[in-house]
């Protein structure tokens, strides 16, 4: 499957602006685990809306800078109103890393976005080239093994109105385990990564808000490859199922997030 970056409308930017409060959660985790210091320069990569930069340029202070990147330009709409002296944003994804200088930045984060990075190799080689010497590269990214049953829930739906599941048809196409993300960060030549796994739950009160997330999250990537005569059918189907799962607190959203860490020594 490749990520579509086309199917992205202001609505979903939107939507996901006032849906990812967990995500934002887990940004603001690594942001600790990274150790950001006043006065340091940071780049977050496929910043969204903005609001982790925002949580980041509040940690550098007035002496330090943080730039914001993203290659979805509703998303940057958003992230644009919260711009201020020391914190900026600008068109660009994983794959614009080479037009940063060597050695130029301080922390380099990612937050739910290295599971949609199809070049994950070129992309780690190319943030260690731009960390000066004792930077620190984070990511916050979902595990590979998921505790939850949403996505047999969704490939059940699709097959069910299908007859089959069109090929390349996933929610995160690129997920990894904690072990085969630490072997590329130390592959990429960071000699120091800590990878974190914890398992984290909350509950949903409306089945709407799940598929709203899923949509939103995915930039609409989610379903994009069932056809739009069947789309609402699965969804139907989703939706119902979901339903069974929900007990008198909501619809349990049982997760496991890796959190990692790893520093230039050179």
């Amino acid at each position: 499957m490749t990520t579509q970056f086309d199917l992205d409308t202001r609505e979903l930017a939107e939507s996901y602006d006032r849906l990812s409060d967990t995500q934002f959660r887990f940004g603001t985790l690594l942001v600790d685990r990274l150790g950001i210091r006043p006065g340091q320069r940071v780049l977050d990569v496929g910043c969204g809306t903005g609001r982790l930069a925002e949580h980041l340029a509040q940690r550098v202070g007035p002496s330090g800078e943080v730039l914001g990147i993203d290659p979805l330009p509703f998303r940057l709409e958003i992230a644009r109103k919260r711009a201020r002296p020391g914190l900026s944003f600008a068109l660009g994804g994983s794959d614009d890393l080479p037009r940063f200088a060597d050695r130029s930045w301080d922390a380099v984060c990612l937050n739910s976005v290295f599971h949609w990075i199809e070049r994950k190799e070129e992309a780690l080689r190319e943030i260690r080239r731009i960390l000066r010497p004792g930077g620190r590269l984070g990511i916050a990214t979902g595990d590979k093994e998921q505790p939850n049953p949403f996505s047999a829930i969704i490939r059940e739906a699709i097959a069910s109105v299908m007859g089959g599941i069109p090929e390349g048809a996933r929610i995160s196409p690129f997920l990894l385990s904690a072990e085969e993300l630490r072997a590329l960060v130390l592959a990429a030549g960071f000699p120091f990564v800590e990878v974190e796994s914890t398992l984290h739950s909350d509950f949903v009160d409306r089945v709407d808000d799940l598929l709203e997330f899923f949509q939103a999250s995915s930039f609409g990537n989610f379903l994009a490859l069932v056809p739009a005569e069947r789309r609402a059918a699965v969804t139907g189907r989703i939706r119902r199922e979901l339903e069974k799962l929900r007990t008198a607190r909501g619809i349990e959203r049982r997760f496991r997030r890796l959190l990692l860490v790893a520093e230039r020594k050179d």
